[in-house]
């Protein structure tokens, strides 16, 4: 069934003047079905001392929206406005670092308001429109649930994570991540990229587990290589061989390319 956006869209707000709020954790809806416990752990750590601190009775003092938030109107995360509930289309890791901590608000950069309440048509235009993703961990298209503490945790989103070399901004070259990259991500990249790499790489049997990489990323990583070269995801930057990220020709040309 192909759902077009007019048939939702009443309100579709200027990129360079978004709505930016804060609202409550209890009204965000998850718009997929999954994270990695090991991603909101490093969320938790980059915001200590920045986003909050503990204080001499070991209580965590919040240091946006008048002490109920960790992070700062800047760090707004983008969601569709809907009958007072807020679809996150990214940034559900921090979503779920705020709850962890107790926080009460987080900011979110509201970029459309749809006047209808949440049912199968408006999932299925928000997947095509790349504002969600519907497939669970057992490889199954279904809705997501309604609450971020029933998402799954999926290591294999992590170890995406983890194999990737990032390149915030591609423009300035400045990049983080491991040395001998998997893939490369450039800015937001393809859209829910991590968990499209975990389900490619779960179907063919590829396993991982929280700690593995400690001593055995670069086997892990090229394990992975060899099934994402025999079975390729669509816009994916695949690294095809062992490469340092600064001496990569292929790094070199993505950054080349984007620079253009």
């Amino acid at each position: 069934m192909i759902v077009h956006s007019q048939d939702y869209i009443i309100n579709q707000m200027n990129d360079d003047s978004p709505l930016i709020k804060y609202v409550s954790l209890e009204s965000i809806h998850p718009a997929q079905h999954r994270y990695a416990s090991r991603n909101v752990e490093d969320k938790i750590k980059r915001s200590e001392n920045f986003g909050f601190h503990v204080d001499e009775h070991q209580q965590s003092i919040f240091h946006f929206d008048d002490g109920k938030s960790i992070y700062p109107e800047k760090s707004a995360i983008p969601a569709i406005e809907m009958d007072e509930n807020y679809i996150l289309c990214d940034g559900h890791h921090s979503a779920l670092a705020s709850l962890f901590l107790g926080c009460q608000t987080i900011p979110v950069r509201i970029f459309q308001t749809i006047p209808h309440r949440l049912g199968e048509k408006f999932w299925l235009w928000a997947e095509a429109s790349n504002y969600a993703y519907l497939i669970d961990m057992a490889g199954k298209r279904r809705l997501p649930p309604s609450d971020l503490n029933a998402l799954e945790d999926d290591p294999l989103r992590y170890f995406a994570a983890i194999s990737a070399r990032k390149y915030e901004s591609p423009a300035v070259q400045e990049s983080f991540g491991t040395e001998y990259p998997l893939w490369v991500k450039m800015g937001k990249d393809v859209p829910f990229i991590e968990m499209r790499i975990a389900d490619k790489l779960r179907s063919h049997g590829f396993k991982y587990q929280y700690g593995e990489e400690e001593t055995g990323l670069d086997e892990l990583i090229e394990a992975a290589r060899s099934i994402l070269i025999a079975d390729p995801i669509p816009n994916l930057k695949l690294l095809h061989d062992k490469e340092k990220y600064d001496h990569s020709l292929f790094i070199d040309n993505l950054i080349d390319h984007y620079n253009d």
